[in-house]
């Protein structure tokens, strides 16, 4: 922050505390004269909004043309992405742009960050792509966007996610009851002390939990609140069947256990062709079928021979 910046924002200090001060003497209740303040502190002090489309360091260094095996999966991954922020804030052209060149810069990010961590053979969590991506996604919306539309597609990514972790967290309870027989009163109160200490790992990959010797459940100190000290002695006696892989797309999050559904489009209006300037990114779009009409035509012709 420059010098000027420093005292204009210490002079709004002042005139918050003062202002402050006089309301006391009126009579306002302190409460609401701090809660006041700390309002207008929290506005005067908010961090400044990213620019839209400013790709950040690590993306920088990486460069957007960084292609590995992980790409062609994030590149789908970041579509799905594209797709739902379109349908959530009714993107414009240029704004899907933007995000499409912000999106392709994390993909590259994300790339690079899994390449290392397989060379580097570390088995610490790899990083959550579709997190990355709407945390992405976010900032440029922030920016791009009225409160109200960005506000709204963070509401949806966060219940998308709470979605996702309620259903992990049920069927752990589900396969904890299956193992230990809980009472009604310990099934009711055992998701609550599992979302205490909840570990997003958990719900990484749910098709973990079709297989009940390989799903995430947690150990007897995170359940100890609700169990008997022979359910505890019980589940403490599990047998350890160590982690299944199902290949690390699916490991990571990236493709659906029930397979695939096809590449997403995003439905591109009229204005789209207009690009941001200097930027010669494309939207990414399957090109259309070209003369439909003749493939059926030559089938109507192949079955006529047929006969």
């Amino acid at each position: 922050m420059n010098l000027f910046s420093q005292q204009r924002r210490r002079g709004w200090l002042c005139t918050v505390t003062a202002a402050a001060l006089m309301l006391g003497g009126m009579g306002v209740a302190r409460g609401d004269v701090l809660g006041e303040a700390v309002d207008v502190l929290k506005f005067l002090f908010r961090p400044a909004k990213k620019k839209p489309g400013v790709i950040d360091a690590a993306a920088a260094n990486v460069g957007a043309g960084f292609v590995n095996q992980y790409t062609p999966l994030l590149t789908k991954l970041m579509m799905a992405e594209l797709h739902f922020a379109h349908k959530v804030c009714e993107l414009d052209g240029q704004q899907l742009a933007l995000l499409q060149k912000v999106g392709k810069a994390k993909v590259a990010v994300m790339a690079k960050t899994y390449e290392n961590q397989q060379n580097q053979h570390q088995s610490s969590e790899w990083p959550d792509a579709r997190e990355a991506l709407t945390d992405a996604f976010q900032e440029q919306i922030d920016a791009l966007l009225p409160a109200e539309a960005a506000a709204r597609y963070r509401s949806e990514v966060a219940a998308r996610r709470q979605a996702k972790k309620d259903a992990a967290r049920e069927m752990m309870v589900v396969l904890i009851d299956r193992k230990l027989s809980l009472t009604p009163d310990q099934y009711e109160h055992a998701g609550g002390v599992i979302n205490e200490k909840w570990d997003p790992g958990w719900a990484r990959n749910m098709q973990m939990f079709l297989y009940d010797q390989y799903a995430p459940l947690p150990d007897a100190n995170v359940l100890s609140p609700v169990l008997t000290e022979r359910q505890r002695t019980t589940w403490e006696s599990r047998t350890n069947h160590g982690r299944i892989s199902f290949g690390w797309e699916r490991d990571l999050g990236l493709s659906s256990p029930w397979g695939e559904v096809g590449d997403l489009e995003v439905d591109i209006p009229a204005a789209a062709e207009e690009k941001p300037e200097g930027d010669s990114e494309e939207i990414l779009q399957e090109p259309p079928e070209e003369n439909p009409e003749p493939k059926a035509q030559d089938a109507v012709e192949d079955a006529e021979e047929e006969k």
